[in-house]
């Protein structure tokens, strides 16, 4: 259902702004994802038995990730931005289900992160 808004000559679609909002909501999620481990660091080491640098991964992984899948998700975003943010979404839930049933594995939990990075 379209309700166009007359601005000086343009229109604006209240479904876009529907979709504005949830990319910011992806968007804040999947941030919070990325960063979750960093701040608490030293309780981190202990919990998953391993050293810094491999904790830090888990945030490092987001931005190697971002290196290697930007240009490819430049043409998703062409083709649909709203089967972009159902897909991203659901490897976002996805990512963050892995790491809390990863418990303590640190392997999984990583596993976990680079799905969020993926998102």
């Amino acid at each position: 259902m379209k309700h166009p808004v007359s601005i000086e000559g343009s229109h604006l679609e209240t479904r876009r702004w529907l979709i504005l909002i949830v990319f910011c909501m992806f968007t804040f999620t999947n941030a919070t994802g990325f960063v979750t481990y960093s701040p608490i660091l030293d309780i981190s080491e202990s919990y998953y038995n391993a050293s810094e640098s491999s904790i830090l991964w888990m945030a490092n992984i987001w931005y190697v990730a971002y290196v290697v899948l930007s240009i490819p998700a430049l043409f998703l975003f062409k083709w649909r931005l709203d089967v972009c943010l159902n897909i991203g979404t659901a490897l976002n839930a996805l990512g963050g289900w892995i790491r809390y049933a990863a418990g303590s594995n640190y392997t999984i939990s990583l596993i976990g992160s680079l799905t969020i990075s993926i998102a």
